[in-house]
């Protein structure tokens, strides 16, 4: 790993990004379809190479609060993660996507380059204790080794190797050749998904939540009002779903 990370390009492209969610928010005013523009749109110009020099909390709260306003929903005070879940696909959630991206990222190169495996051992061990702090993780990241430590332990696991990993349960995900990466994915975005669940049951009127949702029927009816073209009893149920119901 370098001194330290160049994000002079990657903070160019949020920025970017940032000015494409709000056009995607202008049009999902006027029709409400037009919010998965930011999934197709908005998110491949944002992520593209976080997974080698990683994304900041600051940075993904950004893009969340972006993809929340890409919702179309116009009242404040709406639960940003059940806004995302209902209108966008909570596994499509930025914080997610980003994270899955990244693991999936790092194994692919694990499997393709054996040879390096000791020097990114070494370096792996040298950063491990650097990255403990929470207030100054990010400022001491320097490459995709720190950006993914640092990753981990933002969702409460312990990286302990490049191979083997920790999770908030006590559990051990290690990587085998012809291992599914799929699963170790998707139990850190378990882990992820189960802190943002948590955070929203402490919205307004967000008690309940703390598992997540399943908003199976909630679409369906929501898919019903949209093919119906009544768009204020879609626009009144979304924000009462997602507590934007705050007195005026």
């Amino acid at each position: 790993a370098g001194a330290r990370r160049r994000l002079r390009y990657s903070k160019q492209r949020i920025k970017k990004a940032l000015k494409r969610a709000d056009k995607v928010r202008r049009l999902a005013r006027k029709r409400r379809r037009a919010s998965q523009l930011f999934n197709s749109n908005v998110m491949p110009s944002a992520e593209y190479g976080a997974a080698s020099h990683g994304l900041a909390p600051t940075d993904v709260a950004s893009l969340r609060a972006a993809a929340a306003r890409a919702t179309g929903i116009r009242a404040q005070g709406k639960c940003t993660t059940t806004a995302i879940a209902l209108a966008l696909g909570h596994s499509r959630d930025p914080l997610l996507r980003l994270r899955r991206q990244a693991v999936c990222a790092w194994f692919d190169f694990w499997q393709r380059y054996p040879s390096a495996h000791w020097r990114v051992d070494r370096a792996w061990r040298r950063s491990y204790a650097r990255l403990e702090c929470k207030r100054t993780r990010w400022a001491r990241v320097r490459g995709p080794i720190t950006a993914l430590q640092a990753t981990l332990r933002d969702a409460g696991w312990d990286p302990t190797s490049p191979w083997a990993w920790g999770d908030v349960e006590g559990n051990v995900w290690s990587y085998q050749s012809g291992a599914l990466v799929g699963m170790i994915a998707s139990a850190l975005c378990g882990s992820l998904s189960r802190g943002l669940w948590e955070k929203a049951s402490r919205h307004h009127l967000g008690a309940g939540l703390e598992k997540g949702i399943d908003d199976t029927v909630v679409r369906r009816v929501l898919g019903d009002l949209d093919k119906a073209n009544d768009y204020p009893a879609y626009c009144m149920l979304l924000s009462v779903l997602t507590a934007a119901v705050w007195p005026r």
